[in-house]
């Protein structure tokens, strides 16, 4: 089974960056964790870091495209991964990076919750 995607109509360049700022800071934190090989969080962080490599590089190719806006569809697994960033890194300073954070946590968690998605094994 396979859930449908996140959807993003409209992200501005700008925004783009700031999430690829806060991804950078993320990954930062989950280095940390990949220094504890003998724990749970290290495994963890194994599978977060290449989630989150991944979805950088989503953002870096459409960056390069040079529109002012696009579209972006992302995996759920990417997501989610967004979500855990822009929590994590999220400040309450009225800074631009954190009200992209706040408009990306209010959307992905809408449409997480908003996924039908029926567990039948």
């Amino acid at each position: 089974m396979t859930l449908p995607p996140v959807k993003f109509k409209k992200v501005k360049r700008d925004q783009a960056v700031e999430l690829q700022a806060l991804l950078t800071e993320y990954l930062q934190l989950q280095a940390q964790d990949l220094t504890h090989q003998q724990s749970v969080r290290f495994h963890s962080a194994v599978q977060d870091v290449a989630l989150i490599i991944e979805l950088y590089l989503v953002l870096r190719t459409k960056l390069e495209s040079r529109k002012p806006q696009f579209s972006l569809s992302l995996k759920v697994q990417h997501a989610v991964i967004l979500l855990f960033a822009c929590n994590k890194c999220f400040l309450q300073d009225g800074s631009y990076k954190s009200l992209t954070a706040l408009v990306f946590i209010n959307e992905i968690d809408q449409q997480l919750k908003s996924l039908n998605v029926n567990l039948q094994f």
